[in-house]
């Protein structure tokens, strides 16, 4: 039936980094893009939403890596949801290379938002859906991560948000926060695993200023809109 989807997706060197390592942003791209064409499917996509001023926001990603991502000319995407909890609509994404061996899992947990009321809603999405017939890597809860006091954070830059940055819900991509992140810690290709939690939407001329921390196990990225927290990252 409609339970798993996947998709052949081919590589541009654009999404690569200097290492030759996919870059963060560009696996949240397909993790991002994946889920919206399974939606799409499943008759909640943007189109089928848009029209009861509906959207889909992201609350949190989790990328866990089995092997590194380095230089290929084609991936196969696979997506699959998990049973809905409260008020989140998580999903599993895997990541296989040409050889279908696994490269990395992420979870990413997806909310409805009212975009006239900003309410989040909680529409009966998978009514439909036999999760029993679904074969997961890992379907346990991803959980909010705890935060880091600011006054602890180191002071890294001020970034505006820009035109090109915007999605067609008027706000900064997701995807982008993950290219901060490199920018401060330049290599992404030795991280196990890395988590994003989205606090706040970003906007056309907001100012983020960026924050970090590292310890002997972990990176940590923060960003913040004035003094309000608009997301963080916690890498090892």
């Amino acid at each position: 039936m409609n339970e798993s989807y996947e998709r052949l997706f081919t590589l541009t060197n654009n999404l690569f980094d200097t290492t030759d390592h996919l870059k963060l942003s560009s696996i949240l791209d397909f993790s991002q893009e994946i889920s919206g064409n399974h939606a799409d499917i499943l008759g909640s996509g943007y189109d089928d939403f848009i029209k009861n001023n509906l959207i889909w926001i992201v609350a949190r990603n989790h990328i866990k890596f089995i092997k590194p991502i380095s230089y290929m000319h084609n991936l196969k995407v696979k997506t699959q949801p998990l049973s809905q909890r409260f008020v989140e609509y998580p999903r599993e994404v895997l990541i296989y290379n040409e050889n279908n061996e696994l490269l990395c899992v992420i979870k990413t947990v997806w909310m409805v938002l009212n975009n006239k009321t900003f309410s989040v809603e909680t529409p009966n999405i998978y009514q439909n859906i036999d999760f029993g017939n679904i074969n997961f890597y890992d379907d346990s809860r991803l959980r909010k991560l705890a935060q880091i006091y600011k006054d602890n954070l180191k002071f890294e830059r001020t970034i505006i948000v820009t035109y090109s940055m915007l999605d067609h819900n008027g706000h900064m991509n997701n995807t982008h926060y993950l290219d901060f992140y490199l920018d401060v810690f330049k290599k992404e290709n030795d991280i196990d695993s890395i988590q994003i939690e989205y606090v706040k939407q970003a906007f056309l001329n907001d100012n983020i200023s960026i924050y970090s921390f590292r310890d002997d196990s972990f990176n940590y990225l923060y960003g913040y809109i004035e003094n309000d927290l608009c997301f963080y990252i916690h890498a090892k």
